[in-house]
């Protein structure tokens, strides 16, 4: 299940008063199914660091009693516009990260946060910064007496001595949490007309009640974090209110902005382009209000936007086998309502719902993210490792690559080493065993070498028992495409499916370029039972 989805379906449960918990804030996540269909070692490996950290939290095991979660806000969708160069409509005022507008489009995906802190300052401001400044070294610097300075010095004063004359009973922190509470109910993940304009009524008094009874503890000419908290709070109940009034002022849904008040009949989302095909640029207008101004968003046409609107006719073969020992198949079905922008994995998911609607089993496929981050949806697709277009996992994999009337043949990477547990579900732990005891860098990012990779040829000084293996890890490490987290781009083609990719060569020259590495040990070239047996017992 999307998990936009499943967040609704939780945060409305939770509103409607349907909560557990002792705060009755959360549902219960069960893994008792997920634990007997896999196994304890199985959700152990893939899990094993959050389960910790939650029973450490919370003090209760999660192996066997049920987690308690919800949804919550964490990252800011939109900001200030900038150009290429990350540069506001001001000039010498960059916004990256959280504070930019750039990267969210209509929805943001799971790892924009990652995304926009990494590009924006490790790839662009460090570029786009220095070459604003470099034209003006030499210049002369504003005075300290300017009337600009003095201005913007005695606006940020005043700021500080009306926080600090307060004086009130609550520290920031209170309003702080008063406010998350008013935006997790009344502008979260679903939305209504109702809820948001009451949810504008509550900021507003939580405003007044804020500049007449907060209190910073310390004083005004140190290091003070109260004060500092407090002034970000200030602006928070500013953007939560527009937050609100943008929300309520939309009179549709699209993307993460789900009004309940405006669904299809089958409860997706309805837009409504011919009214509200823009960005509202939001200006303060006095106490209380505000000045939209709309603008609007074109969308060029082209073959490739055209054919998403089309529905094809698709004829699957598609994986089915009933355990590790069991015989599997190939089950036929035809899809006649696929859409081209649907990916493979939402291609199951189609299936599977007219499977369970007709009373019979649905396929069984790994997804634990669906963005392209844990790799773990591998699948081969027409022989294809993951489908046709390279570099992109099964979860982005469009069906926009193929045509009307074709056949997908869809089944799990397999091998020795990773048998199928059910399906298109694979073992994947002896993968796991070899991250887990020397690491891997999933893609390269620049022209720097990956953090991990010997500047040499790796050390044989070692001696022990521990010494030759070790120098197998590395150099089967280094033999290895480095993509992303799935079995078959993490293995010489010898290791995997014969339909993979990397099949491509010939067994000869991979077993060449392989053993070459593994100098100077003076074992025989090793085959490929020998290297499965390495893999699965690479980790103690």
């Amino acid at each position: 299940m999307p998990r936009d989805v499943a967040s609704r379906a939780i945060s409305q449960q939770i509103n409607a008063g349907l909560g557990v918990g002792p705060l009755h804030n959360s549902a219960y996540l069960d893994f008792r199914d997920a634990i007997e269909r896999l196994g304890k070692d199985t959700i152990k490996e893939r899990y094993s660091n959050l389960f910790q950290m939650y029973e450490e939290a919370i003090g209760e095991d999660p192996y066997t009693t049920p987690m308690r979660i919800a949804p919550t806000c964490h990252f800011t969708m939109g900001g200030l516009w900038t150009d290429f160069n990350e540069m506001t409509s001001i000039q010498g005022l960059f916004a990256a990260g959280e504070a930019s507008w750039t990267y969210h489009g209509a929805n943001r995906l799971g790892a924009n946060s990652l995304l926009s802190a990494s590009v924006d300052g490790w790839f662009t401001l460090p570029f786009s910064v220095p070459n604003y400044l470099g034209p003006l070294l030499g210049t002369e610097r504003m005075a300290d007496n300017d009337p600009v300075v003095i201005e913007a010095v005695n606006r940020a004063q005043a700021r500080i001595d009306k926080l600090m004359s307060i004086n009130g009973n609550h520290g920031p922190e209170y309003f702080h949490r008063k406010l998350g509470d008013i935006l997790y109910f009344s502008c979260g993940v679903a939305r209504n007309k109702k809820d948001l304009a009451s949810g504008i009524e509550k900021i507003r008094e939580l405003r007044k009640d804020f500049w007449s009874n907060l209190r910073i503890t310390g004083e005004p000419h140190e290091m003070n974090q109260v004060l500092e908290y407090a002034n970000r709070v200030a602006d928070y109940i500013e953007l939560g209110e527009l937050m609100c009034v943008d929300a309520l002022d939309r009179d549709e849904s699209c993307g993460a902005h789900f009004r309940d008040d405006h669904l299809s009949d089958e409860g997706e989302a309805e837009r409504d382009d011919d009214n509200w095909c823009f960005v509202s640029a939001w200006e303060p207008g006095g106490p209380n209000k505000y000045i939209r101004h709309a603008e609007p968003l074109y969308f060029r046409s082209d073959p490739a936007a055209d054919k998403e609107l089309q529905v094809m006719k698709l004829h699957l073969e598609i994986w089915r086998q009933a355990g590790p020992t069991a015989e599997g198949h190939f089950e036929s079905i035809d899809v006649d309502d696929a859409v081209p922008q649907m990916s493979i994995l939402e291609l199951l998911d189609h299936v599977n719902e007219g499977l369970i609607e007709a009373g019979k089993e649905p396929f069984a496929f790994a997804s634990d993210c669906r963005e392209g981050i844990c790799g773990t949806c591998g699948l081969n697709v027409n022989g294809r490792p993951h489908g046709p277009e390279k570099n992109k996992p099964s979860c982005h994999q469009r069906l926009v690559s193929y045509s009307d009337g074709d056949t997908l043949k869809i089944e799990p990477l397999r091998s020795a080493a990773y048998p199928v547990i059910k399906d298109m579900i694979v073992d994947r732990s002896a993968l796991d065993r070899v991250m887990q005891q020397g690491g891997y860098v999933s893609v390269n990012a620049g022209t720097a070498p990956d953090a991990d990779t010997p500047a040499h040829e790796p050390p044989n000084r070692r001696t022990g028992a521990g010494s030759r293996s070790l120098h197998r890890l590395w150099c089967l490490r280094r033999s290895l495409p480095q993509r992303c987290c799935t079995p078959c781009s993490l293995v010489p083609s010898w290791f995997t499916s014969p339909s993979c990719r990397w099949a491509r060569k010939s067994e000869e020259s991979v077993h060449a370029r392989w053993w070459t590495k593994l100098k100077p040990t003076s074992d025989p070239a090793p085959s490929t039972a020998n290297v499965l047996t390495f893999v699965r017992q690479a980790s103690p």
